[in-house]
């Protein structure tokens, strides 16, 4: 666990601080005006046509697994609201259980924290955890890479988005990350009432208030969530520590850093 968390705040403060130009055109996009300021700065990620279609390319193929069975979108199904349906732990390469269920990934460029624990603070780094899992897809980066570089369409559609002959870690965790923050719940029938081009009917009307009197003080409106982490008391005695376990951990590793710069 330790050392799972020390790559990915490696992964984070590489990624954090270099820029990337893109080779497509920017193309138009505009947040739902109901919406709040997004965290995730798509500025240095540049929307374009190719990167979002790349994006998706990527989040479908199997190719990003161990032995080509599992892609993203096998267990974030769009049927299921991008997630996981009907099933307490999601499967990965060979029928391996995982120690959760797959979360729904919609609306990510407004989310803080990645995972059920929190785990992961950044989009683009996001994809690194099940990708590398070995009980998720079970593959490294650098096989990922050596795989879409050695395949007859990738190199192709990488150059066309970042403009290089070589694709790289940083190019794959772009292209995702155009897609998967692409992926918004703004269209709905509550979002249109929003903006004044639906109504509620009577009972939608008092369905409406009762909600935000009983339970929108966690799933608060418009994004229906208050970005906080909460044991929902379904286990007696949950085996799953979340968060608690994460910041258990991080503690851990910050009291051994702290003894080595000490010592």
């Amino acid at each position: 666990m330790i050392q799972k968390l020390v790559i990915l705040l490696v992964i984070i403060s590489f990624y954090g601080c270099q820029k990337e130009d893109n080779a497509g055109e920017a193309e138009a996009f505009r947040l739902p005006a109901h919406f709040p300021e997004p965290v995730y700065d798509f500025s240095r990620n540049p929307f374009t046509k190719e990167g979002f279609e790349l994006g998706r390319k990527l989040f479908y193929d199997p190719i990003l697994s161990l032995d080509s069975t599992v892609s993203c979108g096998t267990c974030h199904a769009q049927v299921h609201a991008f997630a996981d349906h009907n099933t307490a732990f999601s499967a990965g390469i060979d029928g391996r259980l995982g120690a959760r269920n797959a979360p729904p990934i919609f609306n990510l460029m407004w989310k803080k924290h990645f995972m059920w624990d929190g785990g992961i603070n950044h989009i683009e780094v996001m994809p690194v955890a099940p990708i590398t899992d070995k009980n998720e897809m079970g593959e490294s980066l650098k096989e990922v890479i050596s795989k879409l570089s050695g395949h007859k369409e990738y190199p192709v559609l990488f150059k066309k988005v970042f403009g290089k002959e070589k694709i790289d870690d940083r190019q794959l965790l772009l292209a995702l990350a155009q897609f998967q923050g692409r992926i918004i719940s703004a269209t709905s029938r509550y979002d249109l009432y929003l903006q004044g081009k639906a109504s509620f009917s009577e009972d939608e009307k008092k369905g409406f208030e009762i909600f935000k009197e009983k339970c929108a003080a966690c799933h608060t409106p418009p994004l229906f969530t208050d970005q906080s982490f909460r044991n929902t008391g379904l286990d007696f005695h949950s085996k799953d520590p979340g968060e608690q376990g994460l910041r258990f951990w991080i503690r851990t590793m910050e009291n051994l850093l702290f003894l080595l710069c000490v010592i």
